[in-house]
């Protein structure tokens, strides 16, 4: 029972020293704030604030949970409607390189809440560059590629009844990481 109590401390105290060396923590908090404006059949443009929680797997690849608060308008050209999205998504980024100025992949995926339509799943992916300015914090910036589900039963997007629109955007984001 001592050689197993003895083994135990001496793990904690391996576990322990190793953490209070490392400079690293493997959580990112990700803050962004973005425009992408919509294009095909159906446009819609939005602004909106995204903030996600991620863990480092290592210093190339990070996973997380993320939420935003997005202000909508779509429609026809000068028949625009708007609405309140909170989209609920994963976020998986990929770190290639370490540098101070370093390219970077994202994708995203996830479902959106509305508050007046039916809206359903998205997905975004993109390219971006990151700062790092310190050891634990960061600016980033960008561009992505996404696509929205709507289920709408009004005339902006069909002549009647229910119907899923699949709607595209390219956007542009700008935000700060820090650990």
């Amino acid at each position: 029972m001592k050689h197993l109590v003895l083994l135990a401390s001496l793990i904690f105290v391996c576990f322990n020293s190793k953490a209070q060396t490392d400079p690293v923590k493997p959580f990112v908090n990700n803050i962004q704030i973005g425009y992408a404006h919509g294009y095909m059949e159906y446009e819609y443009d939005y602004y909106g604030l995204d903030v996600a929680r991620s863990w480092n797997a290592d210093p190339q690849f990070s996973t997380g949970l993320g939420i935003g608060l997005h202000n909508y308008a779509w429609g026809f050209p000068g028949n625009y409607r708007g609405n309140i999205i909170l989209p609920i998504y994963l976020d998986f980024r990929y770190y290639p390189l370490t540098e101070k100025f370093a390219p970077y992949a994202l994708l995203k995926g996830g479902y959106a809440i509305a508050i007046f339509e039916d809206i359903g799943v998205f997905a975004q992916a993109g390219v971006g560059f990151k700062y790092n300015y310190s050891s634990r914090n960061s600016l980033f910036l960008n561009i992505t590629y996404g696509i929205q589900n709507f289920q709408s039963s009004s005339y902006y997007f069909n002549s009647g009844g229910s119907d899923f629109k699949f709607i595209e955007a390219l956007g542009l984001a700008l935000g700060w990481s820090f650990r």
